[in-house]
């Protein structure tokens, strides 16, 4: 699988921070600290830092997926809503 390594543009950033935040897969993650909330990690132009102020943390990852970077995971997310659309079961009529 490709990879996409900085300087990140602007576009790349905003796609970077958007899947981030887009629920379609398990966001990047801190490997100090991976908990939900806190280890997000946050692109920049010189690679991801962690968002866990509380720990001052300083990792930094110098690589995202190139599908990620690119946008085209904006593609997967459309397919993936698309197709839960289609197997969620009916909800309940309201009187």
């Amino acid at each position: 699988m490709e990879k996409s390594v900085p300087p990140w543009d602007e576009e790349t950033l905003k796609n970077l921070n958007d899947y981030q935040q887009s629920g379609v897969m398990h966001p990047f993650t801190c490997r100090i600290n991976s908990n939900h909330g806190l280890g997000y990690l946050w692109a920049t132009p010189h690679g991801w830092v962690c968002t866990d102020l509380t720990l001052k943390c300083d990792y930094v990852q110098h690589w995202a997926h190139s599908w990620i970077a690119d946008g085209s995971w904006r593609e997967y997310q459309d397919r993936l809503k698309k197709a839960l659309a289609e197997v969620s079961p009916p909800q309940p009529k309201q009187e």
